[in-house]
């Protein structure tokens, strides 16, 4: 923060979470936020957190932080519409205990249903934008930090990634609301519309040959060793 001469930023740590990753959140330098997992707190080497937060840094450089934020918010804003509109349809079923039944039941689930699936449909259309448009950023921000610190710290910290048991997964509700803000992919390898490119795909954009070398590497150990 010193040599960007910038407000330091407020730091917090997902004390459950074992996958290596990390967010920032914010919108201006002095209200800004960055996130670890415990995970890369208990992984991560000195050289190997400095290019995590190298890349946490040049989000809030670039502003893309603030863009991320945004994006989050209005995110929450349909979902949140979206379950408004689920408690108003539920107003319109009737009751078998009740004495009566309220006139603008029909009223309350019509609504109520037009609500929801306008919500609804706004939560898959930010899924498909946020794929869509956000996919290709991470290389640029893998460059973009890679310059900006002049080493390969961003590398080392893919890398670590690569090996480690749990990757980067994030085991909680809101692994997908906040996929885009995060390092690496903060759902499991498999899901749907994921949000960042595959780390091999990363290191490899970095560079090429890192993962043939390591696997040309690994064969000579086990060859040595048998």
């Amino acid at each position: 923060a010193k040599t960007f001469e910038i407000d330091a930023p407020t730091l917090y740590v997902l004390p459950d979470e074992v996958g290596v990753n990390a967010l920032t959140a914010g919108f201006h330098p002095r209200d800004t936020v960055i996130i670890l997992t415990w995970g890369a707190l208990q992984n991560l080497d000195e050289t190997e957190l400095y290019g995590l937060l190298g890349h946490e840094f040049n989000q809030i450089l670039t502003g893309e932080a603030t863009e991320n934020t945004r994006l989050k918010i209005l995110y929450s804003g349909l979902t949140t519409f979206s379950q408004w509109g689920s408690k108003i349809a539920k107003q319109g079923f009737y009751n078998s205990s009740a004495q009566s039944r309220h006139k603008f039941e029909t009223a309350f689930v019509v609504v109520g249903g037009l609500i929801w699936l306008f919500g609804s449909m706004g939560v898959l259309n930010t899924r498909l934008i946020k794929y869509l448009t956000l996919r290709g950023r991470t290389f640029d921000n893998d460059y973009q930090t890679k310059r900006l610190f002049g080493n390969q710290a961003n590398i080392q910290t893919l890398l670590r990634i690569y090996v480690h048991h749990a990757g980067s997964q994030i085991h909680s509700e809101y692994s997908e609301a906040i996929a885009h803000m995060c390092f690496a992919n903060s759902l499991g390898p498999q899901s749907w519309l994921n949000i960042h490119p595959s780390i091999e795909a990363r290191l490899y954009e970095l560079n090429p040959t890192l993962l043939q070398d390591l696997q040309l590497e690994n064969l000579t150990k086990i060859s040595s060793k048998t």
